[in-house]
């Protein structure tokens, strides 16, 4: 679903008032004596809304919106509110709702007894945009992953990435800190790359690459989580070392295998990738590196095995096709 991203024109010094819009209404013949000053704002890089729609809130771009303005507002003189024209010159009517649409807003200060603005040509404007975000949280294969023994970082965060038929102005970003946004504001988070990622918590959102910056967040305002972490080779995985005489150490592995097992390691689920190779594979059987048996599938594999239960260490899982074709695979259980 599209959303609307709002981008401040021009960031400047705020001021603190109360936001309210009514009609305005004109000053006597040389009474006012304008400000002569622009209005200022919040400097928000932006709101999110559902678009199409009138949802983006103007208010949360204001001063007063927020505890602490920034030192060195102007103050706005008593009894004066900010309103915003669709135009720069105040002509016609305010806009008489601060939840709007698609469009350019300009911001002025008035005074409702006087009917005069701060200035006569705002250059204060926020534009308001479609961006196309999908309406959901960035889905993941996983919410942990393990970098192995030999490995210092995880190759590429994207390889955890769920299917999922994205448009194409629309891509994943990557970030260290759990929000976009809060209150509505389409704050942009602290990217991180991908690649050789280290051990770390990381944030998967939706963002646009056309029309501006436009992310999607969840009810809560937080990015969809992948936990990375680095096994201790030493306590974690003992591993079986290559010169002892058990078992595992003189099974033949297949790395050419048409099915890929996630994750590995693993902690809770073994998972088949490509669930189609199931329909080929009429047994699994799971071993310890003692080559005792330690889990079987019925006549019916499942894409998921559940090995909570079995202690960390080596296993080979052993694969059976319907072509009596058998594939070992070696599984690291760590936790």
């Amino acid at each position: 679903m599209k959303k609307i991203f709002l981008s401040i024109a021009l960031a400047i010094t705020g001021l603190v008032a109360q936001a309210q819009n009514t009609g305005a209404k004109p000053a006597p013949q040389g009474f006012c004596q304008p400000i002569n000053k622009q209005m200022s704002h919040a400097g928000i890089g932006g709101l999110v809304s559902k678009c199409p729609g009138t949802d983006a809130d103007l208010s949360i771009i204001l001063p007063s919106f927020h505890s602490k303005p920034s030192p060195g507002y102007m103050q706005l003189p008593v009894g004066w509110k900010y309103v915003f024209f669709t135009n720069n010159t105040h002509t016609g009517q305010p806009i008489p709702s601060l939840k709007v649409g698609v469009g350019k807003y300009y911001l002025f200060g008035y005074n409702p007894a006087t009917g005069c603005y701060n200035t006569d040509l705002s250059t204060v404007s926020v534009d308001v945009y479609c961006c196309n975000v999908p309406n959901a949280s960035v889905p993941l294969l996983t919410d942990n992953a393990q970098i192995p023994c030999n490995a210092s970082t995880i190759p590429n965060l994207n390889a955890y990435l769920a299917p999922y038929n994205l448009p194409p102005d629309v891509k994943v970003t990557w970030s260290k800190y759990p929000t976009a946004g809060v209150q509505g504001m389409n704050m942009k988070p602290d990217e991180v790359s991908p690649l050789n990622a280290p051990p770390g918590k990381y944030y998967a959102f939706f963002e646009s690459t056309s029309g501006g910056l436009c992310y999607y967040q969840n009810a809560s305002n937080i990015g969809t989580p992948l936990t990375i972490t680095k096994l201790n080779c030493a306590t974690d995985a003992q591993l079986v070392p290559e010169n002892s005489d058990l078992w595992i150490n003189k099974v033949e592995f297949d790395n050419n295998a048409q099915f890929t097992l996630f994750p590995n390691p693993v902690s809770d689920e073994l998972s088949f990738k490509n669930s189609e190779s199931l329909k080929n594979i009429v047994k699994t059987t799971l071993y310890n590196n003692q080559g005792t048996e330690v889990y079987q599938s019925g006549a019916d594999p499942l894409q998921k095995i559940n090995v909570k239960h079995l202690p960390t260490g080596v296993y080979v899982l052993k694969v059976v096709e319907k072509s009596n074709k058998a594939s070992n695979h070696r599984i690291l259980i760590a936790r």
